[in-house]
């Protein structure tokens, strides 16, 4: 009840988007380690951390932006 429902529907396939292309970034990072420097590290480390880390970072930041916008303003 606090939030815009119209501008809700715009921000979900945007938000959708963002986590794709988050995603594209993850995987090409996971490459060029494994790549660079080392296949280890690449799958021990980065893979089983980066995943999660980014997408928690990318959450926090979607949603400190796109909450103020969504609230509805009182009259």
């Amino acid at each position: 009840s606090k939030l815009n429902k119209r501008k809700l529907l715009w921000l979900f396939p945007l938000g959708l988007i963002g986590m794709f292309l988050v995603s594209i970034i993850r995987i090409f990072a996971l490459m060029a380690i494994g790549a660079s420097w080392s296949p280890k590290l690449a799958l021990g480390l980065f893979h089983a951390n980066a995943g999660w880390i980014i997408f928690v970072v990318y959450t926090i930041g979607f949603f400190y932006f796109a909450y103020p916008w969504l609230k509805l303003k009182k009259k």
